[in-house]
C-alpha cells in the first residue's frame, strides 16, 4: 500500500493508518501470524486502546484511538496524541518517516496453525519496522502551537489575543472530539474477559515462549507483533490437556491400545469405580396391585491406585540462553514418545493378563478371533469393538488366499484381519479379544506434565516429565484370550 504525503494542521494531532493488514502473513513473538478479516477485535470504547512509543513493558503511552474502521485492505485506526514531549517527538518522527510503522499488542489470541481466529485489540505501538509490511502511518495531522511572545506585544495583549481566537478554538476542538463509530460495534471474543483462556499452540510456540519467559522478553498473554527475531514462545500454562495432542502429534509412537477401552480423566490419587456382584433383573409380573418380583442384588466399590511416571534430566542452562529451541523441542519429544510406548505397554500388559483365557485352540488367527468375539457377545450381550494380535502373527494372514478365508469375515465387529490392531504386547499364538466397556484407562489431565527447576551450581536446568495414569476392569466376561494352532491356513476340500 503506498504511503501518503504527510499533511499538516493547526488543529489537530494525529496519526492513522492500516494496523494490520488482512489475509497478510507477519512475523510476531509468537511465530507466523495471519489475521483474516475481521479476527482482530476492539473495544466499544475506543479510548482503550492506547498508542505506545515502543513495546510493553517500556512502550511509552502517548495517545488513544478516536476511531476505527474495517476495510478491505485491513484494520484502519486514527489515534489523538496528547500534548506531552513524548508525544510530540512521536508525531514529529511519524511525520518524517522514522518511526511510521505500527505494531498490535493483542490479547486472548486464539489461533489455527498460522491462521488467527480471534483476538483483542489492547495498544498499538510505533515502531521503526512494521511486522505487517503494510502496517504504515499514511497521515499525520501536527498542530503547531506557537506561543513566542514579541518584545512589542505586552502580557494583556496577548491574552487578549488568545480569548479572540477562543471561538476558533472551540470549533476545532469540536472537529477533534472523537466521533462514535458508525460501524458494527466490536464484539469481543467469547472467553476474552475471564481469566482462563484456551490458547491453542503448537509446540514449536510452546517452547519459544519457554525460552522468552526464562528471558524476560515477554509476558504470558500478549503477542506483540513487532519484527524481531523470534527466539521462542510462552509457557505451559493455559489450557494444559491441549498439550497432550499436541505433543502426541509429533511423536514417532502413537498410542493403539488406551484408545481401545474407555479414556477418563484421573482426578485424585484413586480411580474408584463398581462392579455387579448380582445384577438386578426383571420378570413377569401378575398385575392386579399383586406384588411385583423383586430379585438380591448387590454391587461392590473397587478402586485403583495411581501410577505415577517420572523421568528427568539435568540439562545445560545455555539451551535456553542462546534459543536453541530445536534442541529443547527434541528432548521432549523424545520423553513424550517414551511416556506414549510405556504406558500403551502397561495397559497392554494388564488387558493380557485380566482377560479369561479360551482354552480351546481355533485352527486359525481368523477363527480365534471370530470366537472370542462371539463368546464376548455371547457372556455380556455387547458387541466385540477390538482384537490385538501380535505382529508376527498378523503375517500368517498374508498366506490366506481366498480359498483359505471363510466367507462370512464379517461375521462379527472384528472378524476382518483389517480392524485388528497389533502390539508386541500381546504372546505370540494369542489375541486378545474385547468390548470398550471391559475397561477403562485413568490419566491426569494434562499429563505428560512438564517441569523445569534452575540448578544454579552447575548451571543447568532440570528438566523432568511426570504422568499419572490408572487402569480400572469393569467387565472381565467382555476381555478374552484366543488361541490358535496353526501358522498356516486351514486348508478345506
Amino acid at each position: 500500500m503506498p504511503i501518503n504525503l504527510v499533511k499538516a494542521s493547526e488543529t489537530a494531532r494525529t496519526v492513522e493508518g492500516i494496523v494490520v493488514p488482512w489475509e497478510q502473513e507477519g512475523k510476531t513473538s509468537t511465530g507466523s501470524l495471519i489475521f483474516p478479516k475481521d479476527t482482530l477485535d476492539h473495544p466499544a470504547e475506543l479510548e482503550r486502546v492506547k498508542l505506545l512509543v515502543g513495546h510493553s513493558p517500556a512502550g511509552i503511552p502517548v495517545g488513544h484511538a478516536i476511531a476505527a474502521e474495517s476495510r478491505d485492505e485491513g484494520l484502519w485506526m486514527k489515534f489523538q496524541l496528547g500534548s506531552s514531549d513524548d508525544a510530540t517527538d512521536a508525531l514529529v518522527k511519524a511525520s518524517e518517516h522514522v518511526v511510521d510503522a505500527f505494531s498490535i499488542e493483542a490479547v486472548g489470541l486464539k489461533r489455527q496453525g498460522y491462521r488467527a481466529t480471534s483476538a483483542l485489540l489492547k495498544a498499538v505501538a510505533l515502531v521503526p519496522f512494521p511486522a505487517f509490511a503494510e502496517a504504515r502511518v499514511t497521515e499525520t495531522h501536527a498542530e503547531d502551537h506557537d506561543e513566542t511572545v514579541s518584545d512589542n506585544t505586552t502580557i494583556e495583549e496577548a491574552a487578549d489575543e488568545e480569548n479572540d481566537g477562543t471561538d476558533q478554538d472551540q470549533e476545532a476542538e469540536a472537529d477533534m472530539k472523537p466521533k462514535k463509530n458508525p460501524l458494527r460495534p466490536a464484539i469481543t471474543p467469547a472467553g476474552i474477559q475471564t481469566t482462563s483462556k484456551e490458547v491453542h499452540a503448537s509446540l514449536d510456540d510452546a517452547l519459544g515462549v519457554l525460552v522468552a519467559a526464562h528471558n524476560g522478553e515477554m509476558s504470558m498473554d500478549e503477542v506483540h507483533a513487532e519484527l524481531k527475531d523470534i527466539v521462542g514462545s510462552s509457557t505451559l500454562v493455559n489450557n494444559p490437556p491441549q498439550w497432550l495432542g499436541e505433543v502426541w502429534a509429533g511423536v514417532a509412537y502413537q498410542r493403539r491400545i488406551v484408545p481401545l477401552v474407555q479414556n477418563k480423566p484421573l482426578r485424585g490419587r484413586k480411580a474408584v469405580g463398581f462392579q455387579w456382584k448380582t445384577k438386578p433383573t426383571v420378570a413377569k409380573w401378575a398385575g392386579d396391585k399383586k406384588d411385583i418380583p423383586s430379585t438380591a442384588a448387590a454391587w461392590q466399590e473397587v478402586t485403583a491406585k495411581a501410577q505415577p511416571w517420572a523421568g528427568g534430566n539435568d540439562l545445560d542452562r545455555q539451551m535456553w540462553d542462546f534459543g536453541e529451541i530445536e534442541t529443547i523441542k527434541a528432548y521432549w519429544a523424545a520423553m513424550a514418545e517414551s511416556y506414549a510406548y510405556e504406558t500403551d505397554k502397561e495397559l497392554g500388559a494388564f488387558l493380557t493378563k485380566e482377560s479369561t483365557d479360551i482354552g480351546e485352540s481355533a485352527p486359525d488367527l481368523i477363527r480365534a478371533i471370530s470366537r472370542g468375539a462371539l463368546a464376548v457377545d455371547k457372556t455380556v450381550h455387547i458387541p466385540a469393538s477390538f482384537a490385538i494380535v501380535n505382529p508376527d502373527d498378523l503375517q500368517t494372514v498374508l498366506d490366506f488366499s481366498q480359498l483359505d478365508v471363510p466367507h462370512y469375515t464379517n461375521l462379527t465387529p472384528v472378524s476382518d484381519p483389517a480392524k485388528w490392531v497389533t502390539s508386541e504386547f500381546v504372546e505370540k499364538g494369542t489375541a486378545i479379544v474385547g468390548a470398550k466397556q471391559a475397561a477403562t484407562f485413568f490419566e491426569l489431565a494434562g499429563s505428560p506434565l512438564r517441569v523445569e527447576a534452575e540448578h544454579i551450581a552447575k548451571g543447568g536446568k532440570d528438566a523432568a516429565l511426570f504422568g499419572y495414569t490408572a487402569t480400572l476392569l469393569n467387565r472381565k466376561e467382555a476381555l478374552v484370550k484366543v488361541h490358535f494352532e496353526k501358522t498356516k491356513p486351514l486348508r478345506t476340500a
